[in-house]
């Protein structure tokens, strides 16, 4: 049901749903993030948009191509939208998680891409903390088909960290993962709570009534910050106000996310100001690496450098690398 009120506000811009032909559709979104910030706003209790929806998901129902799903297909009523929003992200979470798809930490080490990943989990140390807004396990893989230890804090349930921001200690002789924007294998029930779970694969999540913990675009992920994932914000921000060097590896601070974007930038120039007042002999200055592909000057690179610069107040701190992830994961403990 959530891929035909997407796909048909896109008037099937991907094509038609398995190889039939389909109706023309509606323009209603321009992208997969619009859709979800429309959803959004409908559990948000906005009329216009909660109107918007059951108007669009009228005219699904007197589209004559249902039959392609069966003779029974036709749906009836729209859904409660917290029904709509979770089988929402089940589908992301299944889609971040289909490249994955057969991966195991016993296969990898045989597949000559994964080779810069898995030097770079291998020198990973306790020192170490890993940031990341991604949903999938890629980290979590890599480390494991390394044999390298990973500390992956959890997210609390929300009456233990409504309004907190202190830190978890870290583990002790292990490097540390923080999702901020939750993961694929984090589930919560009906009380709140919140459990990790074995993803089989894809297909695993959408055959499963899960609520899968992931903040997608809208204001229920700055809520989700504020609540459920605040305690993993707290520890990112200390990480980089204690932090001796800072590497941002394709990530850009996208315009849709200010909340980041005040929070970890506060946090750099925290501790940019620390190297500044000499409180710290290990070093002179404060390094912040960048990695958004060759082209340093393309309008990405360049904003996140001149973000960076602005908040260190210090040009010398910021050094952009004209290369590739692998690139530069492949070399990083080169220097």
């Amino acid at each position: 049901m959530v891929f035909w009120l997407y796909h048909f506000g896109l008037r099937f811009r991907d094509g038609p749903l398995e190889g039939e032909t389909v109706p023309a559709g509606m323009s209603r979104w321009n992208d997969a993030e619009h859709f979800l910030e429309h959803l959004d706003a409908c559990a948000g209790g906005n009329a216009e948009a909660q109107r918007s929806l059951q108007s669009l998901w009228s005219k699904t129902r007197t589209a004559d191509d249902w039959r392609h799903f069966g003779d029974d297909a036709v749906p009836g009523p729209l859904p409660a939208i917290e029904e709509i929003s979770r089988d929402a992200r089940r589908i992301i979470a299944a889609a971040c998680s289909s490249f994955l798809d057969g991966l195991t930490e016993v296969s990898i080490p045989s597949l000559e891409r994964w080779e810069p990943y898995l030097r770079w989990a291998d020198q990973l140390t306790s020192d170490d903390t890993v940031v990341s807004f991604n949903y999938d396990c890629v980290v979590e893989l890599a480390c494991a088909a390394a044999r390298k230890a990973l500390h992956v804090p959890g997210p609390a349930p929300e009456s233990e960290t409504e309004g907190t921001t202190s830190p978890e200690p870290q583990a002790s002789g292990r490097p540390r993962l923080l999702k901020l924007h939750g993961s694929t294998d984090w589930v919560r029930d009906a009380t709140g709570r919140v459990r990790q779970v074995t993803v089989r694969s894809p297909d695993s999540l959408l055959a499963e009534n899960v609520d899968v913990v992931i903040a997608t675009p809208g204001n229920a992920k700055r809520q989700m910050a504020d609540t459920l994932l605040a305690g993993l914000w707290g520890q990112a921000q200390s990480a980089l106000a204690g932090a001796d060097e800072v590497h941002f590896i394709g990530y850009r601070f996208p315009e849709s996310d200010a909340f980041a974007l005040c929070r970890l930038l506060d946090a750099i120039k925290e501790r940019a100001d620390v190297f500044r007042s000499g409180q710290t002999p290990r070093l002179h200055l404060l390094k912040v690496h960048t990695v958004l592909g060759p082209e340093v000057n393309g309008r990405d690179s360049s904003r996140l450098g001149a973000l960076l610069r602005r908040a260190v107040d210090d040009p010398r701190c910021v050094i952009q690398h004209a290369l590739d992830t692998l690139a530069y994961l492949a070399t990083l403990y080169a220097r």
